[in-house]
C-alpha cells in the first residue's frame, strides 16, 4: 500500500505515522507540491485507491512514481529523517538498470554494446581520457552518459576490482587510464556485439 498525501511537515507527518503502526515506514518519493497536485494525483489514480488517501502500488503508479514524478527523496531525508533513522526507511523508486541504460542508448550518450557496470566503467575511462579530462572516480561517476544509470557505490566496486585485475592503473594524482588489457577487454566486447547484431540481421533476412 503507498500513500500519496500532501503535508507542510513531513517531519510531524513520519512521526504521527509511526506512532500509529508498527511497521516500518517506506519513504519511496518526496516531492515539492501543494494540495492541488495532491488533488491532481488522486483523480489520476483513482482506479488503485484503497481507502482515502492508500493506494496499491499497481503497474500504473510504479511506472509514474519511477518515470515521471520529480524526486527529491534524498534532500528530504537529510532535512526531515534526522533521528529516525531505525523507524524510516529512504528507498526513492527510480527506472531499473536495464531500462535507463536503454534510455541513455536511445539519446545516443551511451554505445549500444555497453550493458553493464563493468563495461561503462571501461567505456568512461576511455572515453574521458580521449577528450583530455581527468579521470577521476567522480568524473566517471558524473559522465553526462551515467546520468544515475550505475551508483557511485557501484562505480566505486568496479574501479577496484579493474584495478585489482590489471584492466586499469591509477597514478599517484588518482586518475584512471586502460592498461593495454583493458583496451583489449574493451575492444572484444565492442566486436562482439557488432558481430552478434549482424549475425541477428543475417538471421531476419534470411526468414
Amino acid at each position: 500500500m503507498v500513500k500519496i498525501g500532501y503535508s507542510s511537515s513531513p517531519r510531524e507527518r513520519f512521526a504521527s505515522f509511526l506512532t500509529s503502526s508498527p511497521d516500518t515506514l517506506v519513504v519511496i518519493k518526496i516531492f515539492e507540491g501543494d494540495q492541488e497536485d495532491e488533488k491532481l494525483l488522486h483523480e489520476r489514480f483513482a482506479s488503485c485507491r484503497e481507502r482515502r488517501e492508500w493506494f496499491r502500488l499497481s503497474p500504473l503508479l510504479k511506472r509514474y512514481l519511477e518515470e515521471e514524478a520529480a524526486c527529491q527523496t534524498l534532500e528530504a531525508k537529510v532535512q526531515f529523517g534526522r533521528g529516525m533513522e531505525d523507524d524510516v526507511k529512504w528507498m526513492p523508486l527510480r527506472p531499473n538498470t536495464a531500462a535507463l541504460l536503454a534510455a541513455m542508448q536511445q539519446e545516443k550518450r551511451l554505445p549500444l554494446f555497453v550493458k553493464n557496470a563493468r563495461l561503462y566503467t571501461l567505456w568512461a575511462i576511455s572515453d574521458l581520457d580521449a577528450s583530455d579530462y581527468f579521470v577521476t572516480s567522480n568524473a566517471i561517476i558524473k559522465h553526462e552518459a551515467n546520468d544515475f544509470v550505475f551508483q557511485a557505490k557501484t562505480i566505486y566496486n568496479q574501479l577496484a576490482m579493474l584495478e585489482e585485475e590489471g584492466f586499469i592503473r591509477k597514478d599517484k594524482a588518482k586518475t584512471f587510464t586502460l592498461t593495454e588489457e583493458g583496451v583489449t577487454l574493451l575492444a572484444n566486447a565492442e566486436a562482439e556485439f557488432a558481430a552478434t547484431r549482424k549475425k541477428s540481421a543475417r538471421s531476419l533476412k534470411i526468414r
